[in-house]
């Protein structure tokens, strides 16, 4: 019975509360896909309470939505009847879990610089240098050996650009870091000449 946001595990049965606005809420739990008993034991206790108007089970995604009336009863008792009906370990905001976990771009970028770190150790250089070398070395290739351009090599031009492309921005990069380090007091600021 754990859970960890961070990471976005939850071990246990607990129910996501989905969404809310009064008058309407929809929770989701494992326990409640397919079909489920666990999900017709609380679709039978909300029923019984007042206020409920009703409650639709969607087996495929393991959600319950109970609409009800906000006057007379209060969201906190309708989430404490589902948990304990169920059976569950508690409640757990989908926004918030959303918010703790990590985005897929995220994990590329850190991929990325683990990668540069690789290089930097094994090479001296990081991907910033090591890419414009071999795509250089890619377009003179493909421009000696392929002068049909055609095959598996990229044009010559193509990889050229890239190259130059990847050095451009990996020069402005560098400097960005620059300018954050004199700004930050570790080396003394001058600003540079507006053109």
């Amino acid at each position: 019975m754990r859970l960890d946001p961070d990471s976005g595990a939850i071990e246990g049965e607990w129910l996501v509360l989905v969404h809310h606005s009064p008058g309407r809420l929809r929770v989701r739990a494992s326990c409640f896909r397919d079909a489920s008993d666990v999900a017709d034991r609380v679709r039978g206790e909300l029923g019984e309470t007042q206020g409920v108007f009703g409650t639709v089970h969607a087996p495929l995604t393991g959600s319950l939505l109970i609409e009800y009336s906000p006057d007379a009863v209060d969201v906190e008792s309708l989430l404490a009847a589902i948990v304990d009906t169920a059976g569950l370990d508690g409640i757990v905001d989908a926004k918030s879990m959303a918010k703790s976990r990590k985005a897929p771009a995220e994990h590329v970028v850190s991929g990325a610089r683990w990668l540069d770190d690789l290089a930097r150790e094994l090479t001296g250089a990081g991907l910033y240098e090591l890419i414009p070398v071999v795509l250089t070395a890619t377009g003179i290739y493909s421009l000696v050996a392929n002068p049909s351009q055609k095959g598996w090599l990229p044009r010559w031009d193509n990889a050229l650009y890239w190259a130059y492309s990847v050095f451009r921005d990996g020069v402005r990069e560098q400097e960005r870091e620059g300018d954050v380090a004199r700004v930050s007091g570790t080396v003394a600021f001058r600003p540079r000449p507006h053109a």
